[in-house]
């Protein structure tokens, strides 16, 4: 940003407007999406996320988790971001295992 202000001639500057502490998940759910994830044989991993407006927001006051799908060529949060119905599919069978889980525990 600097070098294209200065290339431009222009001033710039960057002011924090909003910050949010990182929130770790649920452990008991993560492990539960794991659980449901295996038993669909879909391949899984732990990841961080900066999705602020996701579950960081609402797992401050109930138990959260997240499952992400994948999208073609990684793009997320974009007009371009694309899904194939497979894996969307995939996403709510694990889903649906889950909350099938939960709801024999809780």
């Amino acid at each position: 940003m600097a070098r294209i202000a200065a290339d431009e001639r222009l001033e710039a500057r960057v002011d924090q407007t909003y910050a949010l502490e990182p929130l770790e998940l649920d452990a008991e759910l993560i492990e539960s999406v794991e659980r449901a994830a295996s038993a669909e044989k879909a391949r899984f991993r732990r990841m961080p996320s900066g999705a602020g407006h996701d579950a960081m927001l609402v797992g401050r006051h109930v138990p959260a988790a997240m499952i992400f799908v994948p999208s073609r060529g990684g793009v997320s949060h974009s007009p371009d971001e694309h899904t194939s119905p497979d894996e969307a599919e995939l996403g709510m069978r694990v889903l649906a295992g889950a909350l099938r889980q939960s709801l024999r525990t809780g």
